[in-house]
C-alpha cells in the first residue's frame, strides 16, 4: 500500500507512530502487507545520481560551454511543478511491474491533486512534443554533446509518460474506488471526478459513500437535534438516490457513520466486514474497456451524403461544461476541467463536424464528408 498524499495519513490510519524501516515503510498484518509513503526527494536523489553518473562523462566537464550537471541538487528538481507527482507515478509503476506484489494499492490525495496526478503523463508528453517535436529530436540523436543527450533524455521521459498513461487506463489491471460523503457539495465534486475519469479512460470500479446516517426510530419532537438529524437524513437520501441512479453498473457501497474513527488494524478489519463488495468489478473488464473507447458508426447515407456518428461515454457530466475543438487529425474534448486529445478514426479525418450533443451519459458528435478531401470516383 502506497500513499501519494503529502499529508502522510496512512500511518495515522494504522495508528503508527513512525516508520519501522529505513526506507520509510512498515510491515503489517504479519508481513502480508507492506506500507510506505513515497519520499519524492529520496527518489529524485537516487534517479538524479544515476543519471549524472551515466551521462556526465559523455557530456564532458571542461570548457566554458560544458553543462555542470553536478551543480544541481535533487531538492532543486522536486520544486519543478509536477516533478514530485511524476516521480511518484514512476515508482508506483516500478512496483506494479516488479512481480513482487499480488496487489498494489494507492492511497491517493484529495480529488483535485489526484486528477492532476493522473493527467500528468499526458501533459508531460504533450508539452515535450510541443517544445521539441519528436521528428526534430531524431535529428539530434546520436550526435555527441548536449543536444544529442538531451534528445535521448526527453525521448526516455516521453516514452515513460506513454507507458504510465497506458498503465493507468488499463481496465484489466487498474481499478479505482472513489470515496465520498453524501453531501450536495461533495456530490458536485464527485460528478466532475467521475466525468473526468471517464474522459481519461480510467476504470471506476466502486463508489463508497462514507459516514451515512442510519434512520433513527424516534417520534417527532421539537428537539433541535431531532430536526437536524431528520434534515441530514433527507439530504443524504436525496444525494445517494441521485448518485445510485447515475452510476449505472458501478456498485455504490455504504459505510454508516461510526461513533469513532476506524484507526488501527482491528478497527479497519471491522470496517472491511461491512464492505463485502469492495474490489468487485462493475462489469467485465473487456466490456468496461469497450465502453470507454470512442465508437464510430455510419448513421445515414453514403459517400458525400453520409453522416458518421462518434460516441463517447461521459457519465454524470454537466452538458454546459463540455467543450470541443479540433487540431488536425485530433479531436479535443474537454469536460469537468479536463481535456483529452482523441485521435480520429481514418474515415473521420476527411470529415467536417456538423453537430454535437449530450444524449444521457453519451456525447454524440456527427460528421459529414468534406468534399474537398473526400475520395471521389
Amino acid at each position: 500500500m502506497i500513499s501519494t498524499d503529502q499529508a502522510h495519513s496512512l500511518a495515522d490510519a494504522y495508528g503508527l507512530d513512525g516508520p519501522a524501516g529505513d526506507d520509510g515503510s512498515w510491515h503489517l498484518e504479519d508481513g502480508l502487507l507492506h506500507a510506505r509513503h513515497i519520499d519524492a526527494v529520496a527518489l529524485a536523489e537516487s534517479l538524479w545520481t544515476s543519471l549524472v553518473e551515466r551521462i556526465g562523462p559523455r557530456l564532458g566537464n571542461e570548457g566554458d560551454e560544458a553543462i555542470d550537471w553536478l551543480s544541481l541538487e535533487p531538492e532543486e528538481i522536486t520544486v519543478v511543478p509536477g516533478a514530485e507527482e511524476l516521480l511518484a507515478l514512476v515508482e508506483i509503476m516500478r512496483l506494479a511491474e516488479s512481480g513482487q506484489w499480488d496487489e498494489v494499492i494507492v492511497d491517493c490525495a484529495p480529488t483535485a491533486e489526484t486528477l492532476r496526478l493522473i493527467t500528468l503523463p499526458e501533459t508531460v508528453q504533450a508539452y515535450a512534443d510541443r517544445i521539441w517535436p519528436q521528428h526534430r529530436r531524431l535529428q539530434s540523436l546520436g550526435h555527441p554533446g548536449g543536444p544529442g543527450m538531451l534528445a535521448e533524455i526527453l525521448d526516455a521521459i516521453t516514452a515513460s509518460a506513454a507507458r504510465l498513461r497506458s498503465r493507468l487506463t488499463s481496465a484489466s489491471t487498474v481499478r479505482v474506488a472513489l470515496v465520498l460523503t453524501p453531501e450536495k457539495v461533495v456530490m458536485e465534486e464527485a460528478r466532475r471526478t467521475v466525468t473526468a475519469m471517464a474522459l481519461l479512460g480510467m476504470n471506476l470500479d466502486t463508489v463508497i459513500a462514507n459516514r451515512v446516517l442510519e434512520p433513527h426510530p424516534c417520534s417527532p419532537s421539537d428537539d433541535p437535534i431531532h430536526h437536524w438529524y431528520s434534515a441530514r437524513l433527507a439530504e443524504q437520501k436525496a444525494v445517494l438516490d441521485e448518485l445510485g441512479g447515475a452510476l449505472g453498473a458501478v456498485p455504490l457501497l455504504r459505510v454508516h457513520h461510526a461513533a469513532a474513527e476506524p484507526v488501527g488494524p482491528d478497527a479497519l478489519h471491522r470496517l472491511a466486514v461491512v464492505l463485502p463488495g469492495i474490489g468487485a468489478r462493475g462489469g467485465d473488464p473487456g466490456e468496461v474497456a469497450a465502453r470507454r473507447v470512442p465508437r464510430v458508426s455510419c448513421e445515414t447515407g453514403e459517400d458525400l451524403n453520409a453522416v458518421y456518428l462518434l460516441t463517447m461515454e461521459l457519465p454524470l457530466v454537466d452538458p454546459a461544461s463540455v467543450r470541443l475543438g479540433r487540431i488536425g487529425d485530433d479531436l479535443i474534448v474537454g469536460a469537468a476541467g479536463i481535456r483529452r486529445r482523441v485521435l480520429l478514426a481514418p474515415v473521420l479525418r476527411r470529415c467536417l463536424v456538423i453537430g454535437a450533443r449530450m444524449e444521457g451519459s453519451e456525447l454524440q458528435i456527427r460528421f459529414r464528408p468534406n468534399p474537398e478531401v473526400w475520395p471521389q470516383w
